[in-house]
């Protein structure tokens, strides 16, 4: 049963717009797919979208509807478990941060629309250090994978990847860019949100 009407200015005399807006109720719903989003804003199934997504921000954009980037100070990382090999050896992740185009991926996944950081922390950041991020270098990320393979140590892993096409296709644009390097395998393994999340938590936890 609807609650009764009541007069939002009187509760709220300063409201820049009053008597606006009337609203007797407010329905989320969640969505991991980045199209179906999309498909609610364009097609009015839906008033406000949160989207993460470069891409749908981009054609968001292009089909007329208004948006607004909030600069958080973060973003989607890829993250590697220092706690067992192949990444408790530095070595290896400055390998496969240094094998990773980041160009490539942002063509691949998101149509070339994604931003990502120069340096660790954006200017506005009190933490922002003047120092850029590697970029790719592939002879030193083969020179990094063919020394650990020398000490018995080659460079293979899991990609743990959540349920949502964006995500997949990270961890399936990195698996094609680290198969043309010698030393490293990359393995992709899906799971879903609440599989992901238990298993992150175990993995990485202290003892």
């Amino acid at each position: 049963m609807d609650p009764p009407e009541r007069d939002r200015t009187r509760e709220e005399p300063g409201y820049w717009d009053a008597p606006k807006p009337y609203l007797d109720r407010i329905t989320v719903r969640t969505s991991t797919d980045t199209n179906q989003r999309f498909n609610a804003i364009t097609t009015g199934s839906a008033d406000l979208s949160s989207e993460s997504s470069w891409e749908i921000l981009a054609n968001t954009e292009v089909a007329g509807f208004p948006t607004e980037v909030v600069q958080t100070g973060g973003g989607q990382i890829l993250g590697m478990n220092f706690r067992r090999a192949p990444f408790d050896d530095e070595r290896a992740r400055r390998a496969v941060a240094l094998a990773t185009d980041l160009d490539a991926i942002n063509a691949a996944v998101f149509n070339g629309a994604a931003e990502y950081p120069a340096t660790l922390f954006p200017e506005s950041s009190p933490f922002f250090v003047d120092v850029a991020l590697p970029t790719q270098d592939k002879d030193t990320a083969q020179k990094l994978f063919d020394e650990l393979a020398a000490e018995g140590k080659p460079v293979k892993f899991t990609f743990l990847s959540y349920p949502t096409p964006e995500s997949k296709e990270v961890a399936e644009a990195l698996q094609a860019q680290l198969s043309a390097f010698q030393n490293v395998e990359a393995q992709v393994e899906i799971a879903d949100f609440a599989t992901l999340t238990g298993r992150a938590a175990r993995e990485t936890s202290t003892c």
